[in-house]
């Protein structure tokens, strides 16, 4: 397949690409205006105009790039994130339109959900974060498209995705794990889902298919942990105890405040088990059934499985 992938610069594209190359598929990179741009691939998503250079015989669009504030990225107030992250993302899926491409896959997010034990794709949706919403605007505009063309348009939720060279929550729990100092979490926070970069790879792979049927997934390992869970699975990775004592709530949420991380604080106490069966059925696709010991072998710095 020939295949136009955005975001090639990113975390997930990392670990993808290799994946798509080795299935033998030909594979052209999306550029931002300040990348060297080739010219096979047209400059900048705001700027498809007819006379911008696009691939022929493209057999699908996969669409990772994105603005995220979590990434440290400038202008993401939320008119910024509305532009990049859905009319953007419009104006990507009318280019494919109009050269003919019939399938088109889109990396949104879960937190265009509200938090819950048992989030599925027919939950409420609330996005959790001004990032989200322009998400749901982007899977919103998608659907439109979709609705009055013949583009196959493949929507993929991923809950927070944890892998060598990751950023957010996880990765600062990973970080704290691998001091030597006792961690005070046992009992604090509940139980979210995550979902390892290979699997979420494979589950790409699977979407891109020319079989594989369209529509909205969401994507997560088998089961959610809590922090504790994490920070123990790391220091078991290093052949360590979990270390752990009990969680002074208010002297937590004293030094979250102090280090500006209100927010990741929230993203702990507040359930977010997602269910990926919908994904596995549609896709045939495998979610991580052991997170716990995907995070070990991340701590210790075991090369990943290969997804399935």
């Amino acid at each position: 397949m020939r295949i136009l992938v955005t975001g090639t610069s990113g975390f997930v594209a990392g670990h993808l690409l290799p994946g798509l190359e080795a299935a033998g598929h030909e594979v052209f990179a999306l550029l931002r205006r300040d990348a060297a741009v080739p010219a096979s691939a047209p400059a900048r998503l705001p700027r498809l105009g007819p006379d911008e250079p696009w691939p022929d015989g493209l057999d699908a669009v996969l669409h990772l790039a994105a603005l995220n504030p979590s990434r440290g990225g400038p202008g993401a107030d939320a008119a910024s994130l509305d532009r990049a992250n859905a009319a953007d993302t419009a104006a990507l899926a009318e280019r494919a339109v109009l050269h003919g491409v019939p399938r088109f896959v889109f990396l949104s997010t879960a937190n265009v959900h509200a938090t819950g034990d048992a989030v599925t794709e027919g939950s409420p949706l609330a996005p959790q974060s001004p990032y989200a919403a322009s998400k749901l605007k982007g899977e919103t505009a998608l659907g439109e498209i979709a609705a009055r063309t013949r583009l196959a348009v493949t929507i993929l939720r991923p809950v927070p995705v944890y892998g060598p060279g990751g950023r957010g929550t996880t990765a600062l729990l990973l970080k704290l794990a691998a001091s030597p100092l006792p961690l005070p979490l046992h009992g604090f926070g509940a139980p979210r889902s995550l979902l390892s970069v290979q699997a979420l790879a494979a589950a790409i792979l699977r979407a891109i298919d020319p079989q594989a049927p369209a529509g909205t997934f969401l994507l997560a390992d088998a089961a959610p942990v809590t922090p504790a869970q994490i920070v123990a699975a790391a220091r078991a990775g290093r052949s360590r105890t979990p270390g752990l004592l009990p969680a002074p709530s208010g002297l937590l949420r004293w030094a979250a405040r102090l280090s500006g991380r209100d927010r990741a604080l929230a993203t702990l106490t507040a359930p977010f088990a997602v269910d990926p069966s919908a994904a596995a059925r549609a896709l045939g696709w495998r979610p991580e059934p052991d997170t716990p010991g995907r995070l070990a072998d991340l701590a210790r710095g075991t090369p990943a499985r290969p997804a399935r």
